[in-house]
């Protein structure tokens, strides 16, 4: 099974910090992104060359008829349920399960709500925090 990176992953990757070096060092298969992680992690973090290099060492996994198919499914399980995920949280999340990856995330939390994504955790998810200790 492969391993999709959210943009937390990538993010806490390039900077070495959370536990998501070790989380990806402990999976024994391929290491994947999206587009849609690697336009929010350039949003943030990287730069264009960067997003380059990145998208040139890892399988990119594409957004294709069956990833649209599940976004709009996963949209309307969690409209249905009354939560909260943001549009690029919801095209990595279907964009895993479409392609049968697993999705590494500090999230675990709120992407482990979705049904038949398997969701690999590492390091403090910030939705599992008391208020008080979350820095803004």
């Amino acid at each position: 099974m492969r391993l999709l990176l959210d943009t937390t992953a990538l993010i806490d990757l390039e900077r070495g910090r959370n536990g998501a070096a070790e989380a990806v060092a402990a999976w024994s298969g391929p290491i994947v992104v999206c587009d849609v992680a690697l336009a929010e992690f350039g949003r943030g973090e990287g730069t264009a060359e960067r997003i380059g290099e990145l998208r040139s060492a890892l399988l990119n996994l594409e957004i294709n008829l069956a990833v649209a198919a599940d976004y709009a499914e996963i949209t309307n399980f969690f409209r249905d349920g009354g939560w909260f995920m943001g549009a690029n949280d919801l095209w990595m999340a279907a964009t895993a399960r479409a392609h049968g990856a697993a999705l590494l995330t500090r999230h675990a939390r709120m992407f482990g709500r979705t049904p038949g994504l398997t969701v690999v955790g590492y390091g403090v998810d910030p939705y599992e925090m008391p208020i008080e200790f979350i820095e803004l």
